[in-house]
C-alpha cells in the first residue's frame, strides 16, 4: 500500500471545524443523559485561568462556549499569574472535593508569563494537585504514567485533550487504525516535541496502538538535520513545536502524512511541504477545534464506566 492510499479521499479536505461540529450532537445527547442520571446535575468542568495570558483567555472562552452548546457546565476561576502556588492549590483541592465539579483543569499559560527557571516546577506543583479522577484535560503525572503503561482506560482516566484530538483526526481522515497491528508496525512515525501536553502521551499511546514511534526533541531533530537525514524515513510526522513554518518540504518523505499541531500559526511551511506530503492538516482549523471537542468528550467519559 502506498502512503497516499492511507488517506480517505471522501473525507477531504481536512476541516477540524466541520468534524468537531459533526461530533457535537452525539456529545449533547450523552450530556443530557448524564445530567438526567445525576438528578438534573450536569457534568461540570472547573477551569483555572491566569488572566494575563491572552491565549489562555481566548481558549477559555471557546471552551466555555462549546460547553454551553452541549449542556455541560463550565466554571472559570481567575487568578493573577503572580498568585502564590499555595493559594491556587487550595482552590484546586476545594474543587477536587466539590461533588458538583466533575472535571478540573488548568489553562496552561505561555511560558513567558513566568520566570523560565521556575516555570516547570511551578506548573508541576499545580497540575499534580488535581485529582486524577477529575483530570479532564489528562495532564497530571499520574495520568501520563498510566498512558505510558497502557493502563489509562482500565484506570478510568482520559487522554490529554490534544492527544485525543490528533487520534480522532487520524482515524477520520486516514486508514492507519484500520490496518492490522503487524502492518501498522511497519509505518514509521515521528512525534516532534516532547511536551507533556502532547508529545509524550501521544507517542506513548501510538506505541500502545502498535505504531513504530520515535519521539524527537530539539536536539534529536537538530542531529537529523545535521546528518542530512531530516525526516525522510518517516511515513507520518506529527509536529508540535510552536516554531512557525520551520518544517520544510525538502525534509519530508514523498507522500508522507503530516499533522501540524503548532500554534498559533503552524509548524509547517506549506508552500514547500504541500509539494511533497500527501496530507497536511491546517492551522488554524485542524487539530485545534477537535481539542475543544475532545475536552468536552473527556468530561463525559470521566462519568461513564469503561
Amino acid at each position: 500500500m502506498e502512503l497516499k492510499d492511507l488517506i480517505r479521499p471522501e473525507t477531504l479536505p481536512v476541516d477540524g471545524y466541520a468534524l468537531a461540529a459533526a461530533r457535537e450532537p452525539g456529545l449533547a445527547i450523552r450530556a443530557r443523559q448524564l445530567t438526567a442520571a445525576r438528578g438534573n446535575q450536569p457534568p461540570t468542568i472547573a477551569a483555572i485561568l491566569f488572566v494575563e495570558d491572552a491565549g489562555s483567555v481566548l481558549y477559555t472562552r471557546l471552551k466555555r462556549e462549546a460547553a454551553t452548546r452541549l449542556g455541560i457546565g463550565y466554571q472559570v476561576f481567575e487568578f493573577p499569574i503572580s498568585t502564590p502556588v499555595a493559594e491556587v492549590q487550595a482552590k484546586i483541592l476545594e474543587l477536587n472535593q466539590n461533588p458538583e465539579i466533575t472535571g478540573v483543569m488548568i489553562q496552561k499559560p505561555y511560558r513567558g508569563q513566568r520566570d523560565p527557571g521556575e516555570y516547570q516546577i511551578w506548573w508541576h506543583n499545580l497540575i499534580s494537585t488535581i485529582d486524577p479522577a477529575k483530570d479532564v484535560d489528562g495532564l497530571t503525572p499520574t495520568t501520563l504514567n498510566l498512558v505510558k503503561a497502557n493502563r489509562w482506560q482500565q484506570a478510568g482516566v482520559v487522554l490529554p485533550a490534544t492527544c485525543r484530538a490528533v487520534l480522532i483526526l487520524l482515524k477520520h481522515y486516514t486508514r492507519i487504525f484500520d490496518l492490522t497491528p503487524e502492518r501498522r508496525a511497519e509505518l514509521k512515525v515521528a512525534v516532534i516535541g516532547r511536551s507533556e501536553l502532547l508529545g509524550l502521551p501521544l507517542a506513548a499511546e501510538l506505541k500502545n496502538q502498535k505504531c513504530d514511534v520515535i519521539l524527537l526533541g530539539k536536539k534529536d531533530l537538530n542531529q537529523l538535520i545535521e546528518q542530512k537525514i531530516f525526516l525522510k524515513n518517516f511515513d507520518l510526522v506529527i509536529t508540535a513545536t510552536g516554531q512557525v513554518a520551520f518544517l520544510k518540504g525538502e525534509w519530508l518523505k514523498p507522500e508522507s502524512l503530516v499533522v501540524d499541531v503548532g500554534e498559533p500559526r503552524g509548524d509547517v511551511e506549506w508552500k514547500s511541504a504541500g509539494q511533497v506530503a500527501s496530507l497536511i492538516t491546517p492551522v488554524p482549523g485542524g487539530v485545534g477545534p477537535l481539542t475543544v471537542s475532545s475536552l468536552m468528550e473527556n468530561s463525559l467519559d470521566l462519568l461513564e464506566p469503561r
